[in-house]
């Protein structure tokens, strides 16, 4: 699968998760903005930028924050919610600037490790960040 239709399967799984919710859907069809969906959460435009993630490395995945199209970090303009569907878990997980901060990239891990430190601050599980109205408290 190349890099476009990765992006059209995240993008439609995001938009699938969120028509589940009962949310008006809005997608952007002109692809020149690092908007990808719009939805509307109690009468507030809601943007969403959509990713695939298939990076499995040692029972993380990690998202990057960089523009595919323009090779540029997204800011806080560019959209309010990152949503990236994680297809080898059938999973998607919803970001806010409060859980991206200033990165280049998020790792979040979906089994511990060696250690099982699952109670650390520094350790992110998938699961703690599924759900879409979780997200909503930091937009």
């Amino acid at each position: 699968m190349n890099t476009s239709q990765q992006g059209t399967l995240g993008e439609t799984k995001v938009m699938y998760e969120l028509a589940k919710l009962g949310l008006p859907i809005f997608r952007e069809i002109s692809n020149t903005s690092k908007t990808d969906i719009i939805t509307i959460v109690n009468n507030k435009c809601i943007k969403i930028q959509s990713k695939l993630t298939d990076s499995d490395v040692n029972g993380s995945i990690q998202i990057t924050l960089l523009s595919r199209t323009s090779k540029e970090l997204y800011t806080r303009n560019d959209f309010d919610i990152l949503a990236a569907y994680i297809p080898f878990l059938d999973k998607t997980v919803y970001l806010n600037w409060n859980d991206i901060g200033d990165r280049e990239s998020i790792t979040l891990r979906y089994q511990l490790n060696e250690n099982k430190q699952k109670n650390s601050k520094l350790i992110r599980l998938v699961d703690n960040y599924i759900d879409f109205n979780r997200v909503l408290t930091g937009v």
